[in-house]
């Protein structure tokens, strides 16, 4: 019994030892997963009081556990999460046996912040009492990661949808993964996401530039950074031209992941390039033009003293012979042929803006009809005429003469377009306003109303080599004999000098049409009507003066037919010495212009310093230094262009004597 007593008492020992041994074991085991393990944990009542802590949750907040314990468990967290945090706690206390994760901030004691993780779980205590079995991880290194990956995307993003390039992303089987926002709005693109994936460059790019593309990516792909510049087409099918530069990306092995593609706008430097070259082109025609003026001037001026010569044999001479011989028939056509050389002499001023020009307020209606009619009686049967004349297009300031000779010239070149098939002539007058679409196509016009003359044939038409051309003095596409070259060259020099605009419009085969557009001005236009009367013989006695020989006595001899008493000089020198000595021989001076050592302003002058009260006439092949306002401002009676009829001539005569004061 004593046996089996001490054996029992050995059993409770035993026992007693192994309960203590697992007493040691279980807190070991709570030390190793509450106290030691490196996370937090925090057990919360139902009111939201710390219950308990672990250390490393009290050590990680700067805390110790006694500080914690029984403090409210929002003291810990950041104040703009607290109401967050409550909200979790309820519904985890409203969830009991489920696990609810949430992030937030939590402060310490210190101050500083920490991001952590937390896992709650409502569970009963020993005591029935429900309570939140709360596990935290910090995971402040990973927000601030993400925060700092956060902030890299947002400038990266920044960088690329703020910046004026239009920045694309192309994956290496040539689709479009991205594209800025610049290129969106530049291309005018509604909805960039539906060409996502799709190949680029995209379909509604010309197939030129398609191609261009498509080979500078292949170099980026191969490796390579590439640039080029083309144009593009937005989605209105507007030109936008880019300088694009391919750039392959890499990752960090080195391998080619993406191609970058930045495509700066440069349309304003290309537009820019295209008006410098325009107007480079323009100079050039201008030099060449002045060139060609002064060389025009130089002819016009011999050889208006040539048919100034043969005009006035011939006028004296038709009246010599009888008017049904044979002989008054060929002077008669001497004669045309005269004036169709002073018409080829007045086209030739005109390019060189060297004819004088008597600019008055009139309206093209009368003109451009006046015109049409007298080209009715010419044309063949296989042309068609149509016209479409406004009356009431407005007033402009310009010279009847010439715009007669633009119309004319329009028309006939129509005509000569059209001359071995046939065709329709369209001539409309209308008026055209300067909006910003009129002015955008005609950057040479101003802000206001303009008359606008059109002339269209239906004929042969004109590629862009031959457009480039056409105002062009001398450039002629007829044959040798069939044209002078001077048409649309006079057409052009007489619009620009009105301040006005021709341009024009023609494809091989599709006929060519011309718009001429003149400033209107608000003062109305004159009605001028020619009074025809009789001017008398005289018998004063004129003093003419002129360095060609032929023009000195051909002109003597029409005066003198006239009555007048003519003493020649052949130059000014002479003249002037010849005048000081006989002041008062003379009632009337007719002196040329151009001449060696002395012109005829220069000699006018010395003249009126002896005589204030002496009428004189000026002559000129062209007007070059002078015209007729210069010449009156300066006292001069008339101021006449050659070649000059026997008619007109007289006619000068006795308009500078009929206006002398009496002496």
């Amino acid at each position: 019994q004593l046996i089996q007593t001490a054996t029992h008492l050995a059993g409770i020992a035993t026992e007693r030892k192994r309960a203590e041994e697992e007493s040691r074991a279980s807190k070991e085991r709570y030390r190793a997963l509450y106290e030691d393990n490196p996370s937090m944990y925090f057990i919360v009542d139902a009111k939201g009081t710390v219950v308990s802590v672990n250390s490393y949750g009290a050590q990680q907040l700067g805390y110790s556990v006694e500080e914690l314990v029984g403090q409210p468990v929002l003291d810990v967290f950041y104040p703009d999460d607290k109401a967050a945090v409550t909200e979790q706690l309820k519904s985890c206390l409203n969830k009991p046996g489920q696990v609810v994760h949430w992030e937030f901030r939590k402060v310490r004691k210190d101050g500083s912040m920490l991001w952590v993780r937390e896992a709650a779980r409502a569970v009963k205590d020993i005591d029935g009492n429900q309570v939140v079995f709360v596990v935290c991880a910090d995971i402040t290194d990973r927000k601030q990661a993400e925060e700092k990956l956060r902030d890299s995307e947002i400038r990266s993003r920044t960088l690329l949808e703020g910046s004026p390039v239009c920045n694309k992303i192309i994956d290496l089987d040539s689709r479009l993964l991205y594209m800025s926002a610049a290129g969106v709005k530049r291309l005018k693109i509604p909805d960039i996401k539906s060409f996502y994936g799709c190949t680029y460059p995209p379909d509604f790019f010309p197939d030129s530039t398609r191609a261009s593309l498509t080979k500078h990516l292949e170099q980026a792909k191969a490796g390579e950074i590439s640039s080029v510049e083309c144009p593009a087409l937005d989605m209105e099918g507007c030109e936008v031209w880019y300088h694009t530069t391919f750039v392959p990306a890499r990752d960090d092995e080195g391998r080619i992941k993406y191609i970058i593609a930045s495509s700066v706008d440069i349309t304003e430097r290309k537009q820019a390039e295209e008006k410098r070259k325009q107007l480079e082109e323009q100079l050039d025609q201008v030099q060449k033009m002045e060139t060609l003026g002064t060389l025009a001037g130089g002819i016009a001026h011999d050889f208006n003293n040539i048919l100034q010569a043969i005009h006035g044999y011939v006028d004296m001479s038709l009246d010599e012979v009888p008017p049904k011989s044979q002989a008054h028939a060929d002077l008669q056509e001497v004669m045309k042929a005269t004036n169709r050389g002073k018409e080829i002499v007045q086209q030739i001023l005109a390019f060189s803006r060297r004819e004088v020009c008597e600019p008055t307020p009139l309206r093209l209606y009368p003109i451009v009809r006046e015109v049409l009619n007298l080209l009715k009686a010419t044309l063949p049967a296989t042309l068609d005429l149509r016209q479409n004349l406004n009356r009431k297009c407005g007033t402009v300031l310009a010279d009847p003469g010439q715009i007669h000779q633009v119309v004319m010239n329009l028309c006939t070149n129509a005509f000569q377009a059209m001359r071995k098939n046939g065709g329709v002539l369209t001539v409309s007058l209308e008026k055209a306003v300067s909006d910003d679409e009129f002015l955008q196509s005609h950057p040479k016009l101003n802000e206001q109303e303009y008359v606008q003359l059109t002339v269209s044939d239906t004929g042969e038409g004109m590629d862009q080599i031959t457009m480039a051309r056409i105002f062009e003095p001398f450039f002629t596409t007829k044959d040798v004999g069939e044209g002078t070259g001077l048409g649309l060259s006079v057409v052009h020099g007489i619009v620009t000098s009105h301040k006005g605009e021709i341009t024009v419009e023609s494809e091989p085969e599709k006929g060519a049409t011309f718009r001429v557009y003149l400033p209107v001005i608000e003062s109305a236009a004159k009605q001028v009507t020619a009074k025809v009367r009789q001017i008398p013989a005289g018998h004063e006695r004129i003093l003419l003066v002129d360095d060609q020989e032929i023009i000195v006595s051909v002109m003597k001899r029409l005066l003198q037919r006239s009555g007048y008493e003519v003493t020649t000089s052949s130059g000014g020198v002479e003249s002037l010495e010849t005048f000081r000595a006989h002041p008062d021989s003379f009632d009337l001076v007719i002196t040329d212009q151009i001449m060696p050592k002395m012109t005829g302003m220069k000699l006018a002058g010395e003249l009126q310093s002896i005589r204030s009260d002496l009428p004189i006439i000026l002559m000129s092949g062209f007007a070059e230094d002078v015209s007729e306002d210069l010449a009156k401002a300066m006292g001069i009676k008339e101021f006449i262009l050659k070649p000059v009829s026997s008619d007109d001539l007289s006619k000068a005569v006795r308009r500078a004597m009929d206006g002398k004061p009496a002496r």
